[in-house]
C-alpha cells in the first residue's frame, strides 16, 4: 500500500476516533448507562485495531520518508552580504560570501579593531577567506586578515546559518559568537 494512501486512511481513522470520543464524552456528561459507555469504548478500540490491521504499517525507514520543504521555507545559501556588531569591541563586521556547491569564499572586513593598549585602529582587519559547506546550515572557513598598521591574523571560523536563512552566526575560537544579518 502506498504511503500517501496510508496517511489518508490514518487521517480518516483519526477523525472517526475523534468523533467517537466526543460522543463518548457527551454520553458520560449526560449520565448515560454504563453499558452504552462501555459499548462506545469497545467501538473506539475496534476502529483503532481495525485500522492497524488493515494498514499493517511497517516501521518507517529514512528511505520511506519523503523529505520536501514547504514552499515558504527558503533554500539555504551562505551567499550574500552579512553584517553585524562584534560584541567584544562593538565594531561592525561585514562578510561578503559566495557559495558554489560545497565551496564558500569571500571577504571579511571590520570597521575598527583594538590594540592591546586599547587604542583603536581604523580600518580594522580585512582579508580573503575560503572554506567548505559541512551541512546546509554549517560551513567552516579560514581567513588571512591584515590591518592598516601591518598586524595580521589567521582565523578559522565556523559559520552557522539560521533555518530562516536570515542570520549567520560566526564562532571564532577564544572570542564571543558574532551574529550577522543578511543585507538586502
Amino acid at each position: 500500500m502506498e504511503i500517501t494512501l496510508k496517511i489518508a486512511i490514518i487521517g480518516a481513522i483519526a477523525v472517526i476516533i475523534g468523533a467517537l470520543i466526543k460522543l463518548l464524552g457527551d454520553l458520560v456528561n449526560k449520565g448515560s448507562s454504563g453499558g452504552l459507555v462501555f459499548t462506545m469504548i469497545i467501538l473506539i478500540l475496534a476502529v483503532i485495531g481495525g485500522g492497524v490491521f488493515v494498514l499493517n504499517l511497517p516501521t518507517p525507514t529514512p528511505e520511506s520518508i519523503e523529505t520536501t520543504l514547504p514552499d515558504n521555507v527558503p533554500e539555504t545559501s551562505f551567499s550574500g552580504t552579512w553584517q553585524g556588531n562584534d560584541p567584544d569591541d562593538n565594531s561592525t563586521i561585514s562578510l561578503i560570501l559566495t557559495q558554489t556547491g560545497d565551496h564558500v569564499e569571500g571577504t571579511f572586513s571590520d570597521t575598527f579593531s583594538k590594540q592591546a593598549d586599547g587604542a583603536l585602529i581604523r580600518p580594522g582587519y580585512w582579508g580573503q577567506g575560503s572554506g567548505n559547506v559541512i551541512t546546509s546550515t554549517e560551513a567552516k572557513m579560514s581567513f588571512d586578515l591584515t590591518r592598516s598598521d601591518g598586524a595580521s591574523i589567521h582565523l578559522d571560523i565556523r559559520l552557522i546559518l539560521s533555518l530562516e536563512n536570515t542570520t549567520l552566526t560566526l564562532e571564532v575560537p577564544q572570542s564571543s559568537s558574532i551574529v550577522l544579518r543578511r543585507q538586502q
